[in-house]
């Protein structure tokens, strides 16, 4: 149950749409909607994707080695529901609206991250290791978005400042996706982060983590 796709595949798209098992490597680029609505089953992308990688995903693994467009485990425009379970690992850079109304799942990109991070996040959790854009957690109702980088993100005026702490899930995290040749950065591991909850106009259940130090 493995396919093999090598060369230049940035007009290919959709590959590993909606599969439910087995594993899917691409030697090289992919065009966009990698693993849309899959169930089940790995995806590695050995290059760069397009926009849309596992959009409304519901389980299973994608990895891609290089950076990936707009809409990460995003909702498609008009639908309630983004990401319900699985986990993504972008080892370089994302765009936009990275977790659009997710509701479950692992998002975690080891570069920099574009606008509006979590938007109408439902719940799950979303890591940022690079340089982040703005208004992220915009209308977020509960789930976690942790920007691990040194440079902090500014925050929209409806989140409040709660705490400073060190989160006892990073290290437990941590393992599990150097299990996939994804570590998380090394100080920040050992860092003690700022504790935002919000959105408030959303009722202000969600959570957002600044290092500190």
């Amino acid at each position: 149950e493995t396919l093999v796709f090598a060369g230049d595949m940035t007009a290919v798209h959709w590959i590993g749409a909606k599969m439910t098992s087995g594993t899917i490597r691409i030697e090289g680029d992919a065009g966009r909607h990698v693993g849309s609505q899959m169930r089940g089953g790995a995806i590695h992308v050995h290059g760069h994707a397009g926009d849309w990688v596992g959009s409304e995903m519901r389980g299973g693994l994608i990895q891609v080695r290089g950076s990936a467009g707009d809409m990460v485990g995003a909702a498609y425009r008009g639908s309630v529901k983004g990401m319900t379970q699985g986990t993504i690992l972008i080892h370089g850079d994302a765009g936009d609206e990275i977790g659009h109304t997710m509701r479950r799942g692992l998002i975690a990109i080891g570069g920099s991250a574009g606008d509006f991070v979590g938007f109408n996040m439902l719940a799950g959790t979303i890591l940022i290791g690079g340089t982040p854009g703005i208004r992220h957690g915009a209308g977020m109702r509960r789930g976690t978005i942790g920007f691990l980088g040194s440079q902090p993100a500014a925050l929209l005026p409806s989140f409040r400042r709660t705490c400073r702490f060190r989160p006892p899930f990073l290290p437990l995290l941590s393992r599990q996706l150097a299990a996939y040749d994804f570590p998380l950065p090394s100080d920040a591991l050992a860092s003690e982060f700022e504790l935002f909850a919000g959105d408030l106009v959303a009722g202000g259940r969600g959570e957002i983590l600044l290092r500190a130090s």
